[in-house]
C-alpha cells in the first residue's frame, strides 16, 4: 500500500489573506514570521511558494528556526529577537505564529512603534479574535488579517479531504465561529 498525506493550514492561511487583505502579494517584500512550530511552518511554505523574496524566522528556540532555514531553503534565514525593529523596516508582512496573545497566555512582546502603515500583520491566533498585536497594528494604519479565517479554511478543505463536501465559509459562519 501507499500513504498519501495532506496539511489544509497553507491553504488556510493563504485563503485567510487573500479574503482579509485581497491586495496582499507575497512577492512585496520580506516576511517576518515569529514562532517555528507547524503554523509557521505552514506560513513559510506558502510565503516562499509564493514567491516572497525572504522569510526571516524568529523563534525562542534557535535549533527549531534552524530546522525550517533547512527545510526551505536559502531564502529562509533566522533572526534574533533583538533585530525585529530593524526588520519591521523592510518586511511587507508579519505573522505571529506563536501562542503568545492567546487567550490566558500573555501578549506577544513585540516593538509596535517600529511597525508601517504599509505592513500586513496577521496573528494565527483567533481566541481572543482581537490580539493586542492586531489591536496595535491597526492604529498603526497596517491591515491586519486574524486568526479565525485561517482555522475556517483549513477546516473546510480537511472537511472536503475526508467527507467530499466544502463548506462555504461566509460572515454568517464566522458569526457562529464567534458566538462559541
Amino acid at each position: 500500500g501507499r500513504v498519501h498525506a495532506d496539511n489544509t493550514d497553507s491553504y488556510g492561511f493563504l485563503r485567510n489573506l487573500r479574503e482579509r487583505v485581497p491586495d496582499w502579494r507575497a512577492n512585496a517584500g520580506p516576511a517576518l514570521v515569529i514562532g517555528a512550530g507547524g503554523a509557521a511552518r505552514a506560513a513559510i511554505y506558502s510565503l516562499v511558494s509564493e514567491g516572497a523574496p525572504a522569510v526571516h524566522v524568529v523563534n525562542r528556540s534557535k535549533d527549531r528556526a534552524e530546522t525550517l532555514r533547512h527545510v526551505f531553503g536559502n531564502r529562509v534565514s533566522v533572526e534574533r529577537k533583538s533585530d525585529v525593529p530593524k526588520l519591521l523596516k523592510e518586511v511587507s508582512i508579519v505573522v505571529n505564529a506563536t501562542s503568545l496573545g492567546m487567550k490566558g497566555m500573555p501578549h506577544l512582546p513585540f516593538p509596535h512603534n517600529a511597525l508601517r502603515p504599509e505592513t500586513v500583520v496577521t496573528d494565527l491566533v483567533y481566541t481572543p479574535i482581537e490580539t493586542e498585536l492586531l489591536r496595535r497594528a491597526a492604529i498603526k494604519g497596517c491591515k491586519v488579517a486574524d486568526g479565525l479565517g485561517m482555522l475556517l479554511h483549513q477546516a473546510a478543505a480537511s472537511f472536503d479531504a475526508w467527507y467530499g463536501i466544502r463548506p462555504k465559509i461566509n460572515p454568517t459562519l464566522r458569526s457562529l465561529a464567534l458566538a462559541g
